[in-house]
């Protein structure tokens, strides 16, 4: 839905404006600028409000970021290692990869 609104704009900007989008779209550009402008200024709101919720005893990973990402990274891989391995042996210990291998070559045979 739409509503017609009339807003009184500097010559100087107008001109700007109807070279940048020409007449037919004004409507539609000053519709998006102030749609970002109210975003920003709800964004700006949210982090004035949250000013201060991060402590570092509540968040010990801001006061070296560098150090938390290293551990994060070093957890992921340890877990990644791990599917890995899950994955390759199998889901139980007595079939493994190679065995299978290895009846289907005699299979074959």
């Amino acid at each position: 839905m739409t509503r017609r609104v009339h807003i009184v704009v500097p010559e100087e900007l107008t001109a700007e404006l109807d070279r940048m989008v020409g007449k037919r779209g004004r409507s539609a550009l000053v519709a998006e600028l102030i749609d970002r402008e109210i975003r920003r200024r709800r964004f700006e709101n949210a982090l004035e409000a949250a000013e201060g919720v991060f402590t570092d005893e509540a968040s010990p990973h801001w006061t070296n970021p560098a150090k938390w990402v290293h551990e994060l990274r070093s957890k992921d891989a340890r877990i990644e290692s791990e599917k890995l391995k899950r994955l390759w042996n199998g889901p139980s210990a007595g079939h493994k990869r190679s065995d299978r291998r290895s009846k289907k070559t005699a299979r074959r045979g």
